[in-house]
């Protein structure tokens, strides 16, 4: 796991300095060793490659990067892991092939002679990637399928840049720094900025699997893989448990393979569960597992995560997150996240890893359960309203919803009314994004200025019913999963895991995620996941056969941060301070008296607004920081 850097400048030769100095920004992500390529200075265009060294496999120098190929005609700056190169490196071998290193990093670089970019295809694990091309003078770059390693980029007149992280690009001079509205409103509606966006209108993100040329000053984009839902396989429930037990068995073990310790981040849920039990059987020593909880009980599921080690005699190790220790740790993550993110579970994310990081270099986790199983109550929810609109035409609720508006002001079973009217009211791809928006107009009205507003085209509104419509669904939980894997997971999840892990030098590995696993996932009929009530149905029953009977029999409860008590009691001094002084307030884009509102009925407990203060609050120290 890495860090990497490069610039293609078109007329003028790179800043060997500025390509250094810029690389070593990523220290963090690969505090090992550092590399640069620098282009001949006969070269028609000039190039600079940097890369920061996270040690994981063949840990000599014959590992460091950049990396080239015989005769020094393809190098490569390489992020991620690629668990399939032996058998990949035992072909190139029989080729003809010759390697200086054990590294998969330069199995990719043979395949992609081979290959061209159809070489992506071949690579099962995360990665983002650049490879200069010095034959064709073209740099290629690519994101793993499902979005699990980043890539930064911009393009001005002079050059093309890319990074793993937002951070170095916007100390490049050249990219300005104006502000994306569109982007700002996204996240507040959702909680995080969706790819290609980023907060700067000139810096963009490369979308998961996807790959990009840098050709004659021309930049092209493409798309390589999508997860399909059709055809369904034709197996019995006890088949498919069996395929997929097989499966994240596999998934798991080709995860094991490190020359450096490796652990388990473990909540004692059903996902981290699935894997800490096949790890444990997979290897010959005790596993090292790892926790973190809250003093509230209500949010604490350390005593769920010390039952699972203690089934399988891991080394455990747990963290408590106390209020008084977050101020601080909210300055470092606006750091490294580099842009606003409003995932508070960002928090403990960031907190497990430090810990984690003291004792092993590598964890798995246990990310990908729930958006490839069905697991969030939202599924649920949805497909329940999706067979009732069914039932009761639009146009009655439609004229329901105003009678109903009556009761939209009282607690319980009348405000519970009107919300039903009012979602049944829209038609399927609205009701969807109404559902996961985080941010309703109502409160946009509340909070944003006048002129705030005027700038903005809706694309928010638009963000997710357009993935919703995308693509042709006989089955509406199958529509559901296929947007939150296209959105919310690589675009939140895998963001946060990404940041808070590679803060602490940590390699993250998720054998929920392996891309063939998640094709068996989609392709196994809805019931097998979702069935009356019954939430991840399969990976539940999977885990029932790994742990003591009613193990699992407890409601969901994510990995979720007290923040409306934090916010009311131990913080409040420091939201009070932190959301009603500083540059933010003087940006004119939000109402004073809109915010003053959202804290005061999240003191007086009229709304729990914990999220959406986050969010200004992340957003807030993110412009005393970058604004």
């Amino acid at each position: 796991m890495c860090g990497i850097f490069g610039m293609v400048r078109f007329n003028d030769a790179v800043d060997r300095k500025q390509v250094e100095r810029l690389t070593g920004a990523l220290k963090h992500r690969g505090p090992d060793a550092e590399g640069f390529y620098f282009s001949p200075s006969e070269s028609r265009v000039s190039v600079g490659l940097g890369h920061r060294r996270l040690s994981i496999i063949d840990l000599s120098p014959n590992g460091h990067q950049p990396m080239s190929n015989e005769d020094g005609t393809v190098w490569i700056v390489f992020n991620g892991e690629v668990y399939n190169f032996h058998e990949h490196r035992r072909t190139l071998l029989e080729k003809g092939h010759q390697f200086r290193s054990e590294t998969d990093t330069e199995t990719i670089i043979h395949l992609y002679e081979e290959h061209g970019p159809a070489c992506l295809k071949m690579l099962r694990g995360m990665f983002a990637l650049a490879i200069w091309d010095a034959h064709r003078q073209r740099l290629f770059a690519a994101r793993d399928r499902l979005g699990k390693k980043p890539f930064y980029y911009a393009k001005t007149d002079k050059g093309f840049y890319f990074s793993s992280e937002i951070n170095p690009l916007y100390e490049i001079e050249e990219i300005a720094h104006q502000i994306d509205s569109e982007a700002l409103d996204l996240y507040m509606s959702y909680g995080y900025i969706p790819s290609p966006h980023t907060i700067y209108t000139k810096i963009r993100k490369l979308p998961p699997a996807h790959h990009l040329t840098v050709d004659n000053r021309k930049i092209s984009i493409e798309r390589y893989w999508e997860l399909s839902y059709a055809p369904k396989l034709d197996v019995s429930y006890e088949e498919a448990r069996h395929l997929l037990t097989e499966k994240i068995r596999e998934a798991t073990r080709i995860r094991l393979f490190s020359d450096v310790p490796l652990g388990c981040f473990l909540s004692g849920g059903v996902d981290s569960s699935v894997v800490l039990a096949h790890m444990a059987s997979l290897v010959s020593k005790p596993v090292r597992t790892f926790s973190i909880g809250f003093p509230d009980k209500s949010f604490d599921e350390t005593p769920y995560a010390r039952q699972a080690a203690a089934h399988y005699r891991t080394d455990h190790e747990e963290f408590v997150v106390q209020p008084a220790n977050v101020a601080e740790t909210i300055a470092q993550l606006v750091e490294h996240f580099g842009e606003p993110f409003g995932d508070a579970s960002a928090l403990p994310t960031w907190y497990l890893s430090e810990m984690t990081r003291r004792h092993v270099t590598v964890a798995l986790n246990g990310d990908g359960g729930d958006e490839l199983f069905a697991g969030y109550n939202w599924y649920a929810t949805g497909t329940g309203l999706h067979q009732l609109a069914r039932m009761v035409p639009g146009k009655l609720a439609a004229w329901m919803t105003p009678h109903a508006a009556k009761f939209k002001g009282h607690p319980g079973v009348g405000r519970k009314l009107y919300r039903l009217m009012e979602l049944l009211a829209k038609d399927d791809p609205a009701r969807f994004a109404d559902l996961r928006l985080q941010l309703a107009n109502g409160y946009k009205r509340l909070l944003y200025t006048p002129a705030f507003q005027s700038r903005l085209n809706r694309n928010a509104d638009a963000y997710l019913t357009q993935l919703y419509t995308s693509h042709r669904f006989e089955d509406e939980l199958d529509r559901m999963l296929y947007v939150d894997v296209s959105s919310y997971l690589p675009e939140e999840l895998l963001v946060k895991v990404d940041r808070a892990t590679m803060a602490h030098s940590l390699e993250g590995r998720s054998p929920l995620l392996d891309h063939e696993l998640a094709e068996l996932a989609a392709r196994l009929p809805s019931t097998f996941k979702y069935r009356r009530g019954r939430k991840k149905r399969i990976l539940r029953d999977l885990a029932a056969d790994l742990y003591p009977t009613r193990f699992f029999e407890r409601p969901k409860s994510g990995f979720s941060v007290p923040l409306k008590e934090w916010f009311s009691g131990d913080l409040a001094l420091y939201v009070q301070k932190s959301l009603t002084a500083g540059p933010m307030n003087t940006a004119g884009l939000f109402n004073p008296q809109g915010i003053e509102q959202i804290l005061q009925e999240n003191r007086n407990g009229v709304r729990d607004h914990g999220d959406l203060i986050w969010r200004l609050l992340m957003l807030s120290e993110w412009f005393k920081r970058y604004g």
